[in-house]
């Protein structure tokens, strides 16, 4: 089976019968709607979705990160971000292909780094920030920090209705943690960034601790 199936899928050797059913722990997974339907077929081994697309991965640019070591992310992840494992695929040779986790509600996705992708923290900079939205943004980065996480921004609350915070993981990798804290129309949002603006521009730009130029 290619990386590129088991990304689609979103299942792994790994998964138990719950898993694919969505049954374990009350929570239902991807593939439940489609197995209920009859949409599914085996492929040597696996379950998988003919034609709907896994709920948790509707609407959405899921976000794949490539690190060194794929255990340690994931052990990192579940400790600082409260992370649940939904899968793991691992090769014969012990390279982790692929896995799959969950912030809140929000999945993404990780491997073990091999031609042609890099390990973020092998790169000379950063192009990506990963933003995710969480219930208590504060209780998020307390827990990051006190497991390693770098806090590169306080939380803070921010014009555009979100309290944020900003930090990088032991693997080079930047997030955003947000938590809505209150709704923006798109006029005040306009009036609330010209502000925003006017102010940055008095008192000079502000770059993240870590991030300077």
């Amino acid at each position: 089976m290619t990386v590129a199936a088991i990304c689609a899928s979103g299942i792994s050797r790994n998964m138990t019968v719950d898993d694919l059913l969505g049954t374990k722990n009350g929570q239902g997974s991807g593939v439940q709607g489609a197995y209920a339907s009859g949409q599914v077929f085996f492929d040597g081994g696996f379950m998988m979705p003919q034609t709907r697309i896994p709920p948790h991965y509707q609407y959405s640019v899921i976000p794949h990160l490539m690190v060194a070591n794929g255990a340690a992310a994931i052990s990192f992840y579940a400790r600082a971000f409260g992370a649940v494992e939904l899968s793991r695929y691992t090769e014969p040779d012990g390279r982790m292909v692929h896995a799959e986790l969950r912030i809140e509600r929000s999945v993404f996705m990780l491997g073990e780094a091999s031609s042609p992708f890099v390990a973020v923290d092998q790169l000379p900079g950063i192009s990506t920030i990963l933003h995710v939205y969480v219930r208590d943004v504060d209780a998020t980065v307390a827990q990051a920090v006190a497991n390693d996480a770098k806090l590169l921004s306080p939380a803070e609350n921010m014009f555009y209705g979100a309290r944020q915070a900003m930090l990088q993981d032991p693997f080079g990798q930047i997030w955003i943690f947000l938590t809505h804290i209150e709704d923006v129309d798109a006029a005040e949002f306009v009036r609330r960034a010209e502000r925003e603006q006017g102010e940055a521009t008095a008192h000079g730009d502000q770059y993240p601790v870590g991030l300077e130029p």
